[in-house]
């Protein structure tokens, strides 16, 4: 790894690595000192124990994710309806996880399985940073097409139900793919966009006609 990285950067990029090749458990704070080119102290100081490590590489795994995604950096303006925006983000989640595998792999355990002195800590973290997400997310959403006494809080409750299952059918898939799904992009999205155009015409008022690859697809 290269020393021109900050040090603090570079332990955080190995132990990235040693945490899903071993664990919480069993991973090494003397090898992530070592492939990192620091003295293990440094470590220390840096994050306190082994747990404080686990936490600031999940930290900064989740926020390169939601910049990803959502942040002012994402590569196109939002749509303003509410199913294309989301079908929009959850393509922007498959390729961001394209191409981070290691991130994938690390927060998907951290969700699943997390350690569990941390799992409290864990759970703090990933509602906080959801909350703010999410605000910016629904910011400037349309929701004239939504049925009469239903508002947007309670359509988004719907849809993250629909959203949560999806990516836990739809990731794995990608991961154990040789190119981790790059080339079953299209084909993940248009499905994606099918059950997200059925969940909107139960939740818009009126009837939009259906299409089967979503908008901005072939």
């Amino acid at each position: 790894m290269s020393k021109r990285l900050p040090a603090r950067e570079r332990i955080l990029r190995v132990a990235l690595r040693e945490l899903v090749k071993r664990g919480h458990e069993a991973a090494s704070t003397n090898a992530i000192a070592a492939a990192a080119g620091v003295a293990k102290g440094l470590v220390f100081h840096y994050f306190g124990t082994k747990d404080g490590l686990y936490l600031a590489v999940h930290d900064a795994q989740l926020e390169r994710l939601q910049a990803a995604v959502v942040g002012a950096d994402a590569d196109a303006p939002l749509p303003t309806d509410l199913f294309e925006r989301l079908h929009a983000l959850a393509v922007r989640k498959l390729r961001a996880f394209q191409d981070d595998p290691l991130a994938y792999q690390f927060l998907v355990a951290a969700a699943a399985d997390p350690p569990p002195s941390l799992r409290a800590a864990l759970a703090r973290r990933r509602d906080a940073l959801a909350g703010d997400g999410w605000r910016r997310i629904l910011d400037g959403i349309d929701t004239s097409r939504l049925r009469p006494g239903l508002d947007l809080a309670a359509a988004v409750e719907t849809v993250t139900i629909l959203s949560d299952g999806l990516e836990r059918r739809v990731f794995p898939r990608l991961a154990a793919l040789p190119d981790r799904g790059a080339s079953q992009l299209a084909a993940i999205t248009a499905e994606l966009w099918a059950h997200f155009a059925r969940l909107r015409d139960g939740l818009y008022g009126d009837a939009p006609v259906q299409s089967t690859t979503g908008p901005g697809q072939p």
